[in-house]
């Protein structure tokens, strides 16, 4: 994430990690991004071994092993009082594979996105939510204006 504040991607960091169960962790919260983008982060990560949550929490256990088990990244154009769907990456409805929603741009009222896989053993992290979100946005700055 440091990456992304210091390019100025990331204007600001608005994700809490909260320990749930013996072993579980929940990360929710925003990422806000230049240009009115923002990343709506609801994930549940597991520690499979060495460990347990709250001493991963704590940052007491350099040793645990997580894994991402739910997920879902809602990627957010804010423009005057409304915002727009651009993407989403979740495992979290009727399937369980790895999968992106992709809106239309412009928006189109009722679009239910184009679904797309990903790869399937491999969730995405922030990291590459985050640079998926700035390429979407980079790519389109001429039009947003």
């Amino acid at each position: 994430m440091a990456d992304f504040v210091e390019k100025l991607d990331v204007v600001e960091d608005g994700l809490a990690l909260d320990p749930f169960g013996s072993n579980f962790l929940r990360m929710r919260g925003t990422i806000k991004c230049r240009g009115g983008i923002e990343i709506h982060v609801d994930k549940t990560i597991e520690v499979v071994d060495g460990g347990n949550a709250a001493k991963v929490h704590a940052g007491r256990d350099d040793g645990a092993r997580v894994q991402t088990v739910r997920y879902n990244y809602q990627v957010l154009l804010h423009r005057g009082a409304g915002s727009v769907r651009l993407f989403r990456y979740d495992n979290a409805d009727e399937r369980d594979d790895h999968h992106k929603h992709t809106f239309d741009w412009p928006p189109r009222p009722r679009d239910k996105g184009e679904r797309s896989r990903c790869a399937p053993d491999a969730p995405p992290t922030n990291a590459e939510v985050i640079k998926g979100a700035m390429d979407w946005y980079w790519e389109h700055h001429d039009e947003l204006g």
